[in-house]
């Protein structure tokens, strides 16, 4: 989490880079990333990883690189020192809240429309979220939608990662890994009940649930959960001790709702790893045939989800063919790789 003084020391940093520019008294050209850097989750790993393979990179002018996860108030004060100083403003596109994620969706999706009209170029990551952005949009939006360039860019697995694949074919190990925030109680709860049926299979050697899953549990809960000697529980864990957990398992479980494109889906695709995954957003087509996908048949807290049947039975399909989706995962590490979307901006930043 940034601290407020974090947010406003970024802000004036940027806006001094592009007025000291523009008056000549600065010559070298940047991307302005804003707080991205700075996060320690999924969009801020992601920025952090593009921003390396750009590193070496030499550009004719300053960039804005405004993304959906920004606060309403940093797309409104960068949007206007954008019109202002002329700087060229990418926006980079993940889904759109709705009235289960954020109170005052309408708000924040005004928000983001706002930011996406102003922008001299949409990066959409998904096809989910290209149709999303025109599903929230009127008939006058989508007529300054068409007239913008944009590119559909799935985020990207990893090119560095060693392939490791320690699976027997017998015992299986499946990584669950979220944040498990309250205000998705729901999930935690869902993945509790889902794991308690684990004990029954005996393909299933051992599941690990990373993340602060305990908190939204209750005491009976808790005590019933870490008596089972098959499943390891780590409350907090870094990114990279969480690719480090990625490649010792089999398969992954991710079933959140609200996480359209995932960055937990490609760093399992970089070990060759397989997913069992929801029916939500863009993280199908990130995996594609790499994945199982329960039905959703049920819905849980306002969210469409599958029973846990439905997820069992899947979890028994990803076992009974795990090496064709293991190889479907390794053929989407290199369709993929992150050498690929990095040019894909380095073209996009010199057209601009």
């Amino acid at each position: 989490m940034i601290k407020f003084r974090g947010k406003i020391e970024i802000i004036i940093n940027d806006f001094s880079h592009l007025l000291l520019s523009k008056i000549g008294l600065i010559k070298y050209k940047k991307i302005l990333w804003g707080r991205s850097p700075h996060l320690e989750f999924g969009p801020g790993i992601r920025t952090l990883r593009l921003k390396k393979g750009l590193q070496k990179e030499f550009f004719d002018k300053n960039i804005i690189y405004m993304q959906s996860h920004w606060p309403w108030y940093e797309i409104m004060i960068y949007s206007f020192l954008a019109k202002l100083l002329n700087i060229k403003i990418i926006f980079n596109q993940n889904g759109i809240y709705s009235k289960n994620y954020k109170q005052n969706f309408k708000f924040y999706n005004f928000t983001l429309l706002f930011g996406i009209i102003i922008s001299d170029y949409i990066i959409y990551q998904s096809n989910f979220c290209f149709k999303s952005i025109y599903h929230i949009s009127n008939n006058f939006v989508r007529k300054f939608l068409n007239n913008k360039n944009y590119s559909i860019l799935l985020n990207p697995t990893l090119d560095t990662i060693e392939k490791v694949s320690n699976n027997n074919n017998q015992n299986y190990t499946i990584l669950i890994c979220n944040s498990f925030s309250k205000d998705r109680l729901y999930y935690s709860k869902f993945i509790y009940n889902l794991v308690s049926n684990f004990d029954k299979n005996k393909k299933i050697a051992k599941t690990i649930i990373a993340g602060n899953f305990l908190n939204n549990l209750n005491k009976i809960e808790k005590n019933d959960i870490q008596s089972k000697s098959k499943i390891e529980i780590i409350q907090k864990a870094s990114n990279n001790e969480i690719l480090k957990l990625i490649s010792k398992c089999s398969f992954i479980v991710h079933l959140n709702y609200g996480d359209p494109c995932p960055n937990f889906i490609c760093e399992a695709i970089s070990f060759g790893k397989p997913s069992i995954l929801n029916d939500v957003g863009g993280a199908k087509e990130i995996a594609l045939n790499s994945c199982v996908i329960p039905k959703n048949n049920m819905i849980l807290d306002g969210q469409k989800m599958p029973d846990i049947t439905n997820c069992l039975n899947s979890i028994e399909q990803m076992m009974s063919r795990y090496d064709f989706y293991k190889e479907s995962a390794k053929i989407r590490t290199r369709e993929l790789n992150i050498n690929q979307y990095v040019n894909k901006h380095i073209e996009i930043i010199k057209n601009l």
